[in-house]
C-alpha cells in the first residue's frame, strides 16, 4: 500500500531516525543494523503491508538484536496513520473479529488494573508495556495481512523466519548467542523449548502452503518442512512432542478424508527426526524418554502457580509477580521436589495459563482463554467461508493456520510465553484469514 499522504512518511522517517540512532549508540554490528533496521523501515515508507511481512521473520532474531523491537514500534506508528486515513476499512476488519477485539481490549484493561493491586507494583509496571506490544503485533498482522496475497506472504514469512532461526543457530551468522543448551539445539532463540514452540506452527504452515497458494512449488515447501522437522528433533523438547501429538490429532479432525496422507507424513517426520537425533545428538533420545527428569521442576512450578491462583482467585497477585511471590508458597502442605527453582533460582511456571491464573486471577485467565478461543473460531469461520466459495487453495492455507494455532497454544501449556511475538503472529493470522474470507459477495477487504 503506497501512502497517499505525507503524514505516514513523516512518522516513519522519524521512527527510522530514532531506530538508526539507537542502533549506532548500542554498538551493534552494521550488518545486523542494516538487516533489522534500515531495510524494513525504508520499505515501510513505500508499502506498510510488505514491511510487516518482512518484519515477521525478524521476530526470530529479537534475542540477538534490538532491531525487531524498534521496527515493531515504527510499524505501529505507521499503522496508526493508516487507521486515521482508512478508518472504515479497519473498522470492517474489527467487526469481522469483534469477539477477539473485545476480549483483547478487556484483557489489556484487566492487566493494566492489576498493577494497582500487585504486591510488587514496580515489577508489574515494568511488564505492562509488553502487553501493549503484543496487542500492537496482533493488530499489525491481522490488518496488514488481510488480503489473499499478503496472508500467503505472511505465512511464508513465518516459515522463512523459522528457517532463519535454524541457520543462525547453526552458526552461519556470528551472533555471540549460544544456540546449544545442555546439548539441545536452541537456534537464534537460545532456548530449545521456545524454539520448538515456534517451529511447530512453521511446520504446519509450510505444509499448508504446499497444498495452497504455493501448490505449484511443493519441493520448496516440503524441503522447508524437512528442515523444520530436523530442527524440532534437535531441540529435544518433550513439551513440543506432546503439542505435536495434539496438532496431529487436530489435523485429522480438521482435514477430513486425509488420514492416510497425515499418517504417512507423520511417519516420515518421525523417521527423519530419529535419523537426525541419532546422527547429531544421541543424548536427546534419553532426554525425550525421561519425562520424570528433574529439569526445571515444571510439576512443582505448576503446583505453586495453582496455590497462588487458588489463594487469590479474583484478582491474582499482579502481572510479572509470580517469581517474587512464589517463595511464599513453598512451605504450604505438599512436598516440592524442586523447591530451588521456586526459592533460590526462581523460574516462571512454564505454563502460560497457570501463570495468568496466578497473576491475574480467574478474570485474567478467562479473558486470555476467550481471546485464544476467539482466534480459533475466527480461523474456523474463514475455513467454512472459503469452502463454500470453492476456494480450495485458501481453504487449505487456512486449515494450516488453524493447525498452527492449535500447535502454538498446546506448546504454551509448557511455556510462560505470553509475550512471545511469534505466538501473537500465529494467532493474528486467523483474524487476517477471516478478514480475507468472502462475505456478502465480497472476496477481500483491501487496505
Amino acid at each position: 500500500m503506497a501512502f497517499d499522504s505525507p503524514l505516514p512518511l513523516l512518522i516513519a522517517g522519524l521512527g527510522l531516525a530514532a531506530c538508526s540512532g539507537v542502533l549506532i549508540a548500542s554498538g551493534r554490528p552494521i550488518a545486523i543494523a542494516l538487516l533489522v533496521g534500515i531495510v524494513p523501515a525504508a520499505l515501510a515508507l513505500w508499502d506498510l503491508r510488505a514491511a510487516v511481512c518482512l518484519w515477521i521473520p525478524l521476530t526470530f532474531l529479537d534475542r540477538i538484536s534490538i532491531g525487531p523491537n524498534l521496527i515493531t514500534l515504527l510499524l505501529t506508528l505507521a499503522w496508526l496513520a493508516v487507521v486515521a486515513m482508512q478508518a472504515g476499512r479497519i473498522a470492517e476488519l474489527a467487526r469481522r473479529n469483534l469477539a477477539v477485539v473485545v476480549a483483547f481490549g478487556l484483557l489489556l484493561g484487566w492487566v493494566t488494573l492489576s498493577v494497582t493491586w500487585a504486591r510488587h507494583p514496580d515489577e508489574a509496571a515494568a511488564d505492562l508495556w509488553l502487553w501493549f506490544v503484543s496487542a500492537a503485533i496482533f493488530a499489525l498482522v491481522a490488518t496488514m495481512a488481510a488480503t489473499r496475497h499478503h496472508l500467503s506472504i505472511a505465512c511464508a514469512a513465518y516459515v522463512a523466519g523459522a528457517l532463519l532461526s535454524l541457520c543462525v543457530g547453526a552458526g552461519t551468522i556470528g551472533t555471540g548467542v549460544s544456540a546449544i543448551d545442555e546439548g539441545r539445539f536452541g537456534g537464534s532463540l537460545g532456548d530449545p523449548n521456545e524454539l520448538a514452540a515456534a517451529l511447530l506452527p512453521a511446520l504446519a504452515l509450510a505444509l499448508a502452503l504446499a497444498a495452497g497458494p504455493l501448490r505449484k512449488w511443493p519441493p520448496a515447501c516440503f524441503g522447508a518442512a524437512v528442515l523444520l522437522v530436523c530442527g524440532l528433533a534437535l531441540t529435544g523438547s518433550r513439551g513440543a512432542m506432546l503439542a505435536a501429538l495434539v496438532a496431529i490429532a487436530a489435523a485429522i479432525g480438521i482435514i477430513k478424508g486425509r488420514r492416510i496422507e497425515i499418517a504417512l507424513l507423520t511417519a516420515l517426520a518421525l523417521f527423519s527426526a530419529a535419523a537426525v537425533v541419532a546422527a547429531r545428538s544421541p543424548d536427546t533420545f534419553d532426554h525425550l524418554r525421561e519425562f520424570d527428569a528433574g529439569g526445571t521442576g515444571r510439576a512443582d512450578l505448576w503446583r505453586v502457580a495453582w496455590r497462588i491462583g487458588s489463594d487469590e482467585p479474583l484478582l491474582g497477585i499482579g502481572i510479572n509477580n509470580y517469581r517474587s511471590e512464589a517463595v511464599n508458597y513453598v512451605l504450604e502442605p505438599g512436598r516440592l521436589e524442586a523447591a530451588e527453582f521456586v526459592a533460590e533460582d526462581p523460574h516462571y511456571p512454564h505454563n502460560i495459563y497457570l501463570q495468568q491464573f496466578a497473576e491475574t486471577g480467574l478474570p485474567g485467565v478467562g479473558l486470555l482463554l476467550a481471546l485464544t478461543l476467539g482466534s480459533l473460531v475466527a480461523t474456523a469461520t474463514a475455513i467454512g467461508r472459503f469452502e463454500r466459495a470453492g476456494d480450495r487453495p485458501m481453504r487449505n492455507l487456512t486449515r494450516g493456520i488453524l493447525i498452527a494455532q492449535v500447535a502454538a497454544l498446546s506448546a504454551s501449556f509448557f511455556l510462560s510465553n505470553v509475550h512471545d511475538k511469534r505466538l501473537w503472529v500465529v494467532l493474528a493470522l486467523g483474524a487476517a484469514a477471516l478478514g480475507t474470507a468472502p462475505r456478502a459477495g465480497r472476496t477481500d477487504v483491501a487496505i
